[in-house]
């Protein structure tokens, strides 16, 4: 019933506190008690899987460091942080073109000096 990673008494611990509450009488009775347990375990399971994901998203990562849960104050922080992103591409992509203007402006210049020094 349980993963490696999850503890085979915690899922005992549930399943005995089922039995105390809702004593079963009979097979099938402990077998209802027994699946609400398992239920319940993998409900658990569940949520820790969305929280894991959760503290691994970036997103996630950056509504943290925001510090509100107001959805208005979120939705500020992201567009602005959208805005600093997008200030940072714009950023590159100038940088890039300045990179490709000196790269053609070299080649012109070692062509035009290759010719004038007579190599081809």
């Amino acid at each position: 019933m349980t993963l490696p990673w999850e503890s085979p008494q915690e899922f005992a611990e549930l399943h005995d506190g089922l039995r105390s509450e809702l004593l079963p009488d009979g097979t099938m009775e402990e077998e209802i008690v027994f699946d609400i347990a398992r239920y319940r375990w993998l409900k658990r399971r569940v949520h820790r899987a969305i929280q894991l994901a959760s503290y691994r998203s970036a997103l996630s990562r950056a509504l943290a460091k925001c510090g509100t849960r107001d959805l208005g104050e979120i939705q500020k922080y992201l567009e602005k942080r959208a805005k600093k992103q997008s200030t940072t591409v714009a950023e590159a992509e100038a940088k890039l073109s300045r990179m490709n203007r000196n790269i053609k402006q070299s080649s012109s210049s070692a062509r035009a000096t290759s010719v004038s020094s007579g190599k081809n």
